[in-house]
């Protein structure tokens, strides 16, 4: 009897150390994952890194496009204005001249 005793408590010792191995095994497997996740986590927060920077440069390349057309945009109509005022000059001019030319031409044929 004592030696059958013995013998299941050597089987039941022999479990124990199984069940503790595969509990190791497990452990070891877990954190195994977990840095794979860990590192997965990281590579995503570095693409999302990149786009946000990627769509904050295409935002700014967008002001400034923007900023250049409204650039545009205000030289355009300055330089309309100047063409207006020199056109405004040359007929306010042109119309002095020929106001000049008709008083001598009245002058001289009195």
């Amino acid at each position: 009897m004592n030696k059958e005793a013995e013998e299941e408590e050597a089987q039941r010792q022999e479990e124990v150390k199984e069940d503790e191995e595969r509990e190791e095994e497990e452990e070891k497997q877990e954190e195994v994952l977990q840095k794979k996740v860990k590192g997965c986590e990281e590579e995503v927060q570095q693409e999302q890194d990149k786009v946000q920077q990627s769509e904050e440069e295409e935002e700014e390349e967008e002001e400034e496009e923007e900023e250049e057309e409204e650039m545009s945009q205000t030289e355009d109509v300055q330089t309309q204005e100047k063409q207006k005022a020199e056109h405004e000059t040359q007929i306010v001019e042109f119309e002095e001249h020929n106001y000049n030319d008709q008083v001598l031409f009245r002058l001289r044929g009195m």
